[in-house]
């Protein structure tokens, strides 16, 4: 998943090697004063997080 808005990192819940279900959050982004949570389409393991900053 990539995003090219002006948004930050507030939180990350998943790590590699965790196990995840479909729905569940793995990080939450903050844009505007507002934060919204980023959210599995199915389950699995995490294979990587990669968070670029430019």
């Amino acid at each position: 998943m990539t995003d090219s808005s002006a948004r930050a990192i507030c939180s990350r819940w998943a790590e590699k090697g965790d196990r995840v279900e479909s729905g569940d959050t793995v990080a939450t982004i903050e844009a505007m004063k507002m934060e919204a949570g980023i959210t599995t389409a199915i389950a699995g393991t995490v294979s990587r997080t990669a968070i670029n900053s430019q």
